[in-house]
């Protein structure tokens, strides 16, 4: 099967996949998280999209992460993986060498006009979001600890309004980006189960911030089929990340 793994295209894999994929596609859609996102947005205009490494014989791939004491690294593989929030498997993926930063898949992406691609903060790249601002295309996800950015319009809420939870402010910010600046919206929210306060940045200028917070709650969705014990991070994140309305 090896010799034959290695004399065979992977493009024939990839072929019976997608083959697969747009037979069933139909029966993978779930209406249910409409309600979700109060009709702001089209669930089948949001992607998802996440990493996971499989660990593999460094003789074989690049090391990822950094030198350990013993001056080993391991190798592997890193699994991109796109999905759309109307479905429940993949529709495109990326295997990449470990040690390949997140922020390449993005130009791996052929973004479409209107499509909300929502990701966790490993995705940084802030002049290919004001390229896809200008060609409306939208994004959502977390704000880096060390972002710089100044506040451009808006003010906090009182402390009254979030104390037990919810938004904290709802402001735009201008991203620091060497000689560049990146207009975008910055939501600060409570989360009024864990009290964790939470940075979410987007360019859906117009959509309300409850949906915005909605969205990026569901990226979780796909962290169940990227990385191992993902169930329970899902879980957890429903009995901590609740972004009702207090």
């Amino acid at each position: 099967m090896s010799n034959a793994n290695i004399n065979r295209s992977s493009d024939v894999f990839g072929s019976i996949y997608h083959s697969l994929y747009n037979h069933y596609s139909s029966y993978l859609s779930d209406s249910y998280i409409k309600m979700f996102i109060e009709d702001e947005v089209d669930p089948s205009k949001v992607e998802l999209f996440d990493s996971s490494t499989v660990s593999l014989f460094v003789e074989v791939f690049k090391g990822a992460g950094r030198n350990s004491l013993d001056g080993k690294k391991k190798g592997g593989l890193k699994v991109h993986a796109k999905m759309p929030l109307s479905g429940f498997v993949p529709d495109f993926i990326s295997l990449t060498e470990a040690a390949c930063n997140d922020k390449i898949f993005l130009g791996q992406l052929s973004p479409c006009l209107g499509t909300v691609y929502v990701f966790d903060k490993g995705y940084v790249n802030y002049t290919l979001w004001g390229q896809w601002t200008k060609e409306g295309v939208f994004y959502v996800t977390r704000l880096n600890d060390n972002a710089k950015y100044e506040v451009l319009s808006g003010q906090p809420n009182h402390i009254s309004q979030y104390a037990n939870g919810g938004i904290i402010s709802d402001q735009l910010i201008g991203l620091k980006n060497k000689e560049d600046t990146l207009r975008a919206r910055l939501i600060i929210y409570k989360d009024p189960v864990s009290g964790k306060v939470l940075k979410f940045i987007s360019n859906m200028f117009d959509h309300q911030p409850y949906t915005i917070i909605q969205l990026y709650k569901h990226r979780w969705d796909i962290e169940v089929l990227c990385g191992p014990n993902q169930q329970d991070k899902l879980t957890k994140s429903i009995t901590h990340f609740s972004t009702s309305p207090p």
